[in-house]
């Protein structure tokens, strides 16, 4: 079954700001994250991805790993998944989390993540700004 929804992709370096922030919140308290998915489990077999970094999902904590980009959906500009890295033995690391905790992907990372397809600037990217903020005085209320 392929996604439902289209999605947009931003980056941590462009914003907007209360995007990252508010999957910042959202992740804030450490969490273990669930490794059933197919796709996860032939992208760690397939880029042979050492037991102890798996592990290392097991007590996801993001004081220990930092926000790389976000995906939203296009309808309604709140937050789908989040990719997060961190380096182990000098190598980066890239992990993908989706709905419920759950790992979409894993991946050793060489580049910065800033292809073609990371909005950063326009009017999807002050709807998706304007829409978060809002979820954010709505969700977290001074």
């Amino acid at each position: 079954m392929g996604i439902r929804f289209k999605t947009t992709r931003f980056h941590v370096l462009y914003g907007p700001v209360p995007l990252f922030e508010r999957v910042e919140h959202k992740f804030q308290s450490p969490r273990v994250l669930k490794l059933h998915g197919k796709h996860f489990s032939m992208r760690q077999l397939e880029r042979n991805i050492p037991a102890h970094i798996i592990q290392s999902l097991l007590k996801f904590n993001t004081n220990e790993w930092d926000l790389v980009t976000v995906e939203v959906r296009n309808d309604t500009g709140k937050f789908v998944n989040s990719t997060w890295e961190k380096v182990f033995e000098d190598k980066k690391y890239w992990v993908t989390i989706g709905f419920g905790d759950v790992v979409q992907t894993i991946i050793i990372k060489e580049s910065n993540g800033l292809g073609q397809e990371i909005v950063k600037q326009g009017l999807f990217f002050e709807f998706v700004s304007e829409v978060n903020k809002q979820l954010m005085i709505q969700e977290f209320p001074e």
